[in-house]
């Protein structure tokens, strides 16, 4: 693949595991500052990234004043994944820093896990391929389907189709029976890309609807958007140029509610191109 198809992957599955750690943020601060965190996982999850690093910040600058240690390092990994959804590494790599500094010191081993995951996907967004394989294996002691995800894009970003189909399929699988079902919405829009990828449309088709039906029903606007723009490709691939076009058309929609115009400018062109071939 593309590596800026593979870059939009690593960010679309990172932001899986996002919504999945909105879930389990809780902590024991004043209830102000939470429902301040509460606000930012809504904006993160609606694709204001922007609005959510600066809740994020103000929770932080509370949590520090109180001296809310799991809080801050929890914090410190959200504004690292925030960052690199910006394209700013630099700055996500310091947050990132900071919080297995706090984690390790207090002896935050959930927490410290949560971070290096953080970290392996800030790797692959980079580049730094070998880093993220060496930290994803470190961390496949435990079974999380986050881990399988992030092999998953190693291997895909070292052409290993069959290597990361069976990644994908593990973290599908764990994340099931774990009822995750935001990481298993990652793990099969995965699987459907790497079909793409193949030009393999009905079963690129078949995985990505499942992510779909999951992402609508967790009420996550942007990867909705991202599937059915990826479910619109495979449909144009197969030649199917009106249910293409239907796809692209939703796409465009939903980011356009969002207020994200480059997404939706290129569901646009989308729309442009497979009208032409109808």
């Amino acid at each position: 693949m593309k590596r800026i198809a593979v870059l939009a992957l690593i960010m679309f599955t990172a932001w899986g595991c996002a919504t999945s750690e909105t879930k389990k943020f809780r902590t024991t601060a004043p209830s102000g500052t939470e429902r301040v965190v509460q606000k930012a996982e809504s904006l993160l999850i609606n694709g204001n990234v922007k609005g959510a690093e600066g809740k994020f910040k103000q929770a932080l600058s509370q949590y520090q004043k109180v001296d809310n240690l799991r809080a801050v390092a929890k914090l410190y990994n959200r504004l690292g994944y925030v960052n690199m959804i910006k394209g700013d590494f630099g700055k996500a790599e310091r947050y990132v820093k900071s919080g297995l500094l706090v984690s390790e010191a207090e002896g935050f081993d959930d927490i410290v896990f949560d971070i290096r995951l953080n970290e392996a996907y800030l790797m692959l967004a980079e580049g730094k391929t070998d880093e993220a394989g060496r930290i994803a294996a470190e961390l496949a002691k435990e079974e999380n389907p986050d881990v399988y995800n992030v092999l998953g894009l190693v291997k895909m970003e070292a052409g290993d189709f069959d290597g990361a189909l069976e990644s994908f399929s593990q973290a599908a699988s764990l994340a099931e029976k774990a009822e995750m079902d935001s990481l298993a919405s990652s793990a099969y829009a995965n699987i459907g890309s790497l079909y793409l990828s193949r030009k393999e449309s009905e079963k690129a088709i078949e995985y990505l609807k499942k992510a779909l039906a999951i992402d609508k029903q967790n009420r996550a606007p942007l990867l909705i958007a991202q599937n059915l723009h990826m479910i619109g490709e495979a449909y144009e691939i197969s030649g199917k140029y009106r249910k293409a076009l239907y796809f692209y058309d939703r796409a465009y929609h939903v980011n356009l509610n969002l207020r994200l115009p480059e997404r939706a400018e290129t569901d646009k062109e989308a729309m442009k191109r497979v009208g032409k071939l109808l």
